[in-house]
């Protein structure tokens, strides 16, 4: 793949972002914060213009490509980065490109700023990533929307400052038609957040919408229409998870060839042992096909690119739970402690595979 210059500074700037801030007993001790990841590191990604990349120049961004978020999401799976950039800048944010011209004025300048972040409430605690099962109720009333129900795991949740939430304003549970996207404040009479950290580190929230009200304005897409909106969103969010279980694998295999080659075993180093070195092999095979698959979807056209884009993803968790559970076996007993990076690249490799679909779920229809 040949990257323009433009991509070629993006790619170095990420990359130096990562070493010099998540060397792993820093991004430890970032993870026990309250918050989740650091505060001063995230004006720092906005001031770089990753924020603002995903987003078109109309609504005031980059107009990155694809391609462009891959680079970047890359890098920030193979630091293992606590900030919220794909929850808030291509999930949540993703959705509210669809929005009206006045809600994206009010929220966007902040979400690219740093200063605001946007998540999704899409699940719901009893149907994994089948969004059509969706039973939160939107009723019109008096020319308003209420809502009642539940939405489950709502990656960065507790901190937004605005919400993007899932909601049936017509048909029967497990029909595509007739589900709606709102746009709701975070400090919203009749919203409740629980809030807890996720086995990767980073940060979660169930929604409890009793009789959330809001105006038709706060809309997004078309009333009914959120299935259009969801594939179009989730093809891109896809890519950029594709590209962050690209960055983990390169990350475990890496560190598991420079233990192979100085840990010894009767006199030798591991990577001595035929079939370890077989292993860690189909390790770097793993990673380079993933890579292969993972541009060329980032560079499809409009038509290609749901199915190629879900392709990268199916490849991207099956080829990244490979490689880290490989590196974890190489390690032996250690590769399981909390002390050593190649466990919590499992860990977080876990989450990314079950996000947007996992690997059973991309090989059916879409659920969106």
């Amino acid at each position: 793949m040949q990257l323009t210059e433009e991509q070629t500074l993006l790619k170095g700037g990420a990359d130096r972002f990562v070493k010099e801030h998540y060397d792993f007993d820093t991004r430890r001790q970032r993870a026990s914060r309250e918050l989740g990841y650091d505060p001063e590191l995230w004006a720092q990604m906005a001031e770089l213009g990753w924020l603002m990349l995903p987003f078109s120049e109309e609504d005031g961004g980059l107009g990155g490509s694809l391609t462009d978020v891959a680079l970047l999401a890359e890098a920030l799976g193979h630091g293992l980065v606590l900030e919220p950039w794909f929850a808030t800048v291509m999930l949540g944010g993703g959705l509210l490109r669809h929005a009206t011209a006045e809600a994206k004025e009010r929220v966007l300048p902040g979400l690219m700023g740093g200063e605001r972040l946007v998540a999704a409430g899409l699940l719901e605690p009893r149907h994994r990533f089948d969004l059509r099962a969706c039973e939160t109720r939107a009723t019109e009333w008096a020319g308003r929307y209420k809502l009642q129900g539940i939405k489950s795991l709502c990656l960065a949740g507790a901190q937004a400052q605005d919400l993007v939430v899932l909601a049936r304003t017509g048909g029967a549970v497990g029909e595509s038609e007739g589900r709606t996207l709102f746009l709701i404040p975070g400090d919203v009479s009749g919203l409740s957040r629980h809030g807890y950290r996720l086995r990767d580190d980073h940060s979660a929230a169930d929604l409890h919408l009793d009789g959330v009200e809001v105006g038709p304005e706060h809309v997004i897409g078309s009333v009914g229409g959120a299935g259009a909106v969801l594939d179009e969103v989730f093809a891109r969010c896809r890519i950029a998870l594709a590209a962050e279980g690209l960055g983990i694998a390169q990350g475990a295999a890496e560190v598991t060839k420079e233990y192979a080659s100085t840990r010894t075993q009767f006199g030798r180093p591991l990577a001595g042992f035929q079939v370890l070195l077989h292993r860690m092999t189909d390790m770097f095979v793993d990673v380079e096909t993933t890579r292969s698959l993972v541009y060329r979807a980032a560079e499809a056209t409009a038509a290609e690119l749901p199915g190629l884009a879900a392709q990268a993803k199916l490849k991207a968790s099956s080829a990244g739970l490979a490689v880290t559970k490989d590196a974890i076996q190489i390690h032996g007993g250690i590769g399981v402690t909390e002390e050593l990076v190649v466990g919590h690249w499992y860990r977080r490799m876990l989450t990314v595979s079950m996000l947007l679909g996992d690997v059973a779920e991309l090989r059916l229809p879409s659920a969106a």
